[in-house]
């Protein structure tokens, strides 16, 4: 990953092609549906609030 380009967090809604697309062009995902699926809206947040703070 670039150090230019933060870490984006992609919800259940987000198509696997484009994750792995973003991937492939050296993006950092964290992908919900592959990390932790089914989880709710808020808790979607507090990972993105987390993950900030890493």
């Amino acid at each position: 990953m670039s150090p230019d380009f933060p870490l984006i967090i992609a919800d259940e809604s987000v198509d696997a092609r484009i994750i792995r697309s973003l991937g492939d062009q050296g993006f950092s995902i964290y992908s919900i549906i592959h990390e932790s699926p089914g989880i709710t809206d808020s808790e979607v947040i507090k990972i993105a609030i987390q993950k900030m703070g890493s």
